[in-house]
């Protein structure tokens, strides 16, 4: 024989009720809060996923700064354009 009780079987506990509307009732709750928790978790994981992906996106167009301009180059080092030929090298002003 089982030891098990079905949903519909008269509750253990001598209540005369059946078991699923008796003690399985605090079964089915403690399924739920866990079910629950676990739901709150991955959705909490997926806000945290979301909000790094948009606050990286975020960083990443900040530094992209760049200034461009059509047959120029942009210098970091002297912090100016320079101008290209039509070789793409540049044109010094001084020549």
């Amino acid at each position: 024989m089982a030891d098990t009780t079905s949903w519909n079987d008269p509750c253990p506990c001598g209540s005369g009720d059946a078991y699923k509307s008796c003690c399985g009732r605090e079964l089915l709750r403690e399924k739920r809060q866990k079910r629950n928790r676990i739901v709150m978790i991955l959705a909490g994981v997926a806000v945290a996923i979301g909000l790094l992906l948009y606050m990286q996106r975020d960083i990443d167009k900040a530094q992209d700064t760049t200034p461009t301009k059509e047959g120029y180059v942009w210098s970091i080092d002297h912090n100016h354009f320079h101008k290209l030929d039509a070789q793409g090298n540049i044109v010094r002003d001084d020549e």
